[in-house]
């Protein structure tokens, strides 16, 4: 019984481990807009910056910069192949949202569509 349950144990983290090196990220998109007498606009050529927080590293440096992009003309911006898990993303080092990137099903989807944020 017990050599059965370490086969079972064997088997999942291999499938994991497995996954884990096959797995390239998700890749995510989103939009910042702005409003402009109470109209919505897109913010365009705003700095998007995306960062994961790692507790293991020494106070000051545990916030990791994972990737820099801009906004295009529409205020779309995007990246590819992120680790799923929980993020800050900061538009133009002023504005901070909480987001979480999940991992995707690449049969079905090619994104994962983040909330609309406001700047």
């Amino acid at each position: 019984m017990k050599l059965k349950f370490l086969f079972v144990v064997i088997f999942l983290l291999s499938c994991t481990f497995s996954w884990s090196q096959s797995y390239p990220g998700t890749n995510v998109r989103g939009r910042v807009i702005t409003y402009n007498y109470n109209q919505p606009v897109p913010l365009s050529s705003a700095k998007v910056d995306l960062y994961i927080f790692d507790g293991t590293r020494p106070p000051g440096y545990q916030w990791i910069i994972v990737g820099t992009t801009l906004t295009d003309s529409y205020g779309f911006y995007f990246f590819k192949g992120i680790i799923p898990g929980n993020y800050v993303i900061w538009i133009n080092q002023i504005k901070s949202y909480n987001v979480q990137i999940i991992a995707i099903d690449y049969r079905y989807y090619s994104f994962q569509d983040l909330p609309q944020l406001i700047f």
